[in-house]
């Protein structure tokens, strides 16, 4: 994987859910770069969806789902949600649900 070529992908991976706790309150106060920002992504997907048989998809379902929690029940200033709701639509994308026959 090629986050996996930054130890300090891994490193946040291994600590945990604080690492997505302070991705989504605080990494969004300023413009972040693509690379930035899939790097965060891929965080919040390594720790959300670790244990899962599909870690990624899981980790991506979830990381939208803790996104909007957070946008919906906190007051962040105008500039910071934008950007977090822009960071949510790109990397952790609304999948319908498919059904199984």
């Amino acid at each position: 994987e090629p986050s996996d070529l930054y130890p300090a992908v891994v490193a946040l991976q291994l600590i945990g859910y604080p690492s997505v706790e302070e991705i989504v309150w605080r990494s969004f106060e300023q413009e972040r770069s693509d690379m930035e920002q899939k790097l965060m992504a891929d965080v919040i997907r390594g720790v959300l969806g670790r244990g899962y048989p599909n870690s990624w998809e899981s980790g991506t379902r979830i990381g939208r789902l803790i996104i909007q929690e957070h946008i919906r029940f906190t007051n962040f200033p105008s500039p910071i949600r934008e950007r977090l709701v822009k960071f949510m639509e790109k990397y952790f994308p609304e999948k319908k649900p498919t059904k199984h026959r």
